[in-house]
């Protein structure tokens, strides 16, 4: 499948492992829009993050299997409305 979505974005079979087939298929990401409504960790964020792993100003991967997520923006405004009420 990944193939066939190179060929489709006009990336040659053996350019599988480059950037250019990660940024396009980054730019033809239907959810990307969603990104935005996240917090989504920089490493420069990250205190003991290994610098062999991305650049300071570079976003974290995230995984977590014991997690709720990344927290949502929407969350955030609503727990602190909640808690606005509670004091």
């Amino acid at each position: 499948m990944l193939v066939q979505t190179a060929r489709d974005l006009g990336i040659p079979s053996a350019k599988m492992d480059t950037p250019a087939l990660a940024h396009a298929l980054d730019a033809n990401d239907s959810f990307a829009r969603f990104r935005k409504q996240f917090f989504i960790p920089k490493t420069s964020d990250r205190k003991g993050v290994d610098p062999e792993f991305g650049e300071a100003a570079g976003y974290s991967i995230y995984f977590c299997g014991n997690s709720l997520g990344l927290l949502s923006r929407r969350t955030e405004r609503l727990m602190n409305e909640e808690i606005a009420k509670w004091k």
